[in-house]
């Protein structure tokens, strides 16, 4: 065994006695799917899946991570070890794959960490290289051991009373160490969130190459930590609303890839939990529809969702379905829009609005932004862009998923959630192809295919009460404006920017209009005031 001077290595002696409280993944027990399991957070949804027992990056990109939500290295002086395998697939460009510790997010909470954290970065690179956050040794491992499979493992040691000691050691197959280094950091700057990693420094966003796959990902010692409350899907959040007597219920689902997936209804009675309904899992919004007719239940209801991956592995979602508020009540509705992210996963505004005890919740458009979990947007193909969606949705319900576990909840899409900055519909046309940037968006339409814009709808407003008049726009879009009677109230549902011109199409070029704005400060307005078009094809009647 050779060993490395030149990173500052001490000799550590492990006095590890390692706890229970250890993580070891599942991957083996799970069919092949795009989800990782409840105990993980992909970064990005897209970019990860499982196969063959296995996880896979099937691209190649930088800063690509799956972060473990229920373990965490909470007091590194008390000794960890973390290991995995690694086979790595691409030596095409520059690539690291291994270990993200002590991650850490703009906010202190797991989930900011999961999805935005910054730590140190450790494994081994495809040039072979042994790699301890900023420094590396000479390539060390062939391509060969990296393309058959090598376990990654590091482990960690007490110094003394302010340092301690980190240990990364690459294995063969059989278990047979080839290789090691080693560096001191001072106690407790290793604590916080792991994650496994894959960083190729690709020129694009993605390279639509395999870069590794990972097996039995492993953490224990008696410096870990353990939350089992932090698990996260497959089902991530319900939403219901009770209208007219109807009520209609729909569970965001993970993108499990199970034919024939369905999703079941529970309802507590008096002598026990009742299966009242099941529901397909739609392929592409990954929703489960319930519909319960001749609702009239003045007392509040449990519910619970209960989604079965497989023979072995079944899970469940509770809330509760309350009665509709009487003539006498004073009702509180709690309401949100533009929904950023510079506050994930908004614990204060979360905990301030359970302190209200609201009736309804009301998400009135931009439950996200297209920059929500980092990387931008993709708009590759179908499923692709949907994940890029589905990943962003759910950080929204990871947010706020409590505030509307126990009341009825009202959402609507705006024109962030369907990637525009901003939306003239046209009637549901598409936008011109070839345009990019305000040219784009001025040109009026929906930029993001038909079967795309549908499963955005479905997922935010497919438990809103029936439409009023359900007959699709262009391109086979479907509407969802309706009216919502609830209890002494009765509330407007609209959705306008379907409808609206662009005013690119409304007015002469002359006008300048950029981002729907006109920018000649010269054009008269005055014979535009009330401008009509000829079926939205631009040619402008002026109005009198």
């Amino acid at each position: 065994m050779f060993r490395l001077t030149f990173l500052s290595f001490i000799l550590l002696v492990s006095t590890n006695s390692f706890s229970q409280k250890s993580f070891e993944s599942k991957w083996k027990e799970l069919p092949n799917m795009t989800w990782t399991g409840e105990e993980l957070w992909a970064n990005r949804l897209q970019d990860w899946s499982i196969n063959d027992g296995k996880l896979e990056c099937i691209i190649s990109g930088k800063n690509r991570s799956v972060s473990l939500l229920t373990h965490e290295i909470s007091d590194d002086s008390k000794g960890f070890e973390m290991k995995a395998n690694f086979t790595i697939q691409n030596f095409k460009v520059d690539g690291l794959v291994g270990f993200r510790l002590a991650s850490k997010g703009p906010n202190e909470d797991y989930r900011s960490a999961a999805v935005y954290g910054k730590g140190i970065n450790i494994g081994l690179s495809n040039k072979g290289e042994l790699i301890i956050h900023d420094q590396k040794s000479l390539p060390l491992i062939s391509k060969e051991k990296m393309q058959n499979g090598l376990t990654i493992k590091i482990t960690s040691s007490s110094l003394g009373t302010d340092q301690l000691g980190l240990t990364l050691a690459i294995l063969d197959k059989e278990e047979n160490q080839l290789m090691e280094v080693r560096r001191a950091f001072p106690i407790g700057f290793l604590n916080g969130n792991v994650a496994v990693l894959s960083d190729f420094k690709t020129k694009d966003q993605q390279d639509f190459e395999k870069s590794v796959s990972i097996a039995n990902w492993s953490l224990s010692g008696n410096g870990v930590t353990e939350d089992l409350n932090r698990v996260y899907g497959p089902i991530y959040f319900v939403k219901y609303t009770l209208c007219d007597g109807s009520l209609k219920i729909a569970a965001q689902c993970a993108p499990t890839d199970q034919l024939n997936d369905k999703a079941e209804l529970w309802l507590k009675q008096l002598d026990g939990w009742q299966k009242v309904e099941e529901s397909p899992v739609e392929s592409l919004s990954r929703t489960a529809l319930f519909r319960i007719e001749n609702w009239n239940n003045p007392n509040k209801v449990e519910y619970m969702v209960v989604y079965q991956l497989n023979d072995k592995r079944s899970y469940s979602y509770k809330g509760t379905i309350r009665p509709e508020p009487q003539t006498d009540e004073k009702i509180k509705l709690g309401l949100f829009s533009c929904n950023q992210d510079h506050g994930f996963p908004d614990v204060d505004l979360r905990k301030n609005i359970l302190e209200h005890k609201i009736d309804a919740a009301l998400f009135l458009g931009d439950q996200f932004y297209e920059g929500f979990g980092g990387f931008g947007v993709e708009k590759t193909n179908l499923e692709r862009s949907t994940l890029d969606y589905l990943r962003k949705w759910y950080m929204f319900g990871w947010s706020y998923r409590d505030v509307f576990r126990d009341v009825p909840m009202i959402s609507i899409p705006d024109d962030h959630d369907m990637y525009h900055g901003n939306i003239w519909g046209e009637g549901g046309i598409a936008t011109p192809s070839g345009l990019t940037g305000y040219q784009e968006q001025d040109a009026g339409g929906y930029k993001m295919p038909a079967e795309w814009v549908k499963m955005v709808q479905d997922t935010q407003t497919g438990h809103l009460p029936d439409p009023y008049d359900p007959t699709p726009v262009k391109q086979n879009i479907p509407v969802y404006y309706t009216s919502w009677n609830w209890g002494p109230m009765s509330f407007a549902i609209l959705e306008d920017r379907k409808f609206k011109s662009a005013p690119q199409n409304i007015f002469p070029a002359e006008a300048g209009i950029a981002n729907g704005f006109i920018t000649n400060k010269d054009f008269v307005l005055g014979e535009y005031n009330n401008p009509q078009t000829d079926s939205y094809t631009g040619n402008v009647k002026k109005s009198f």
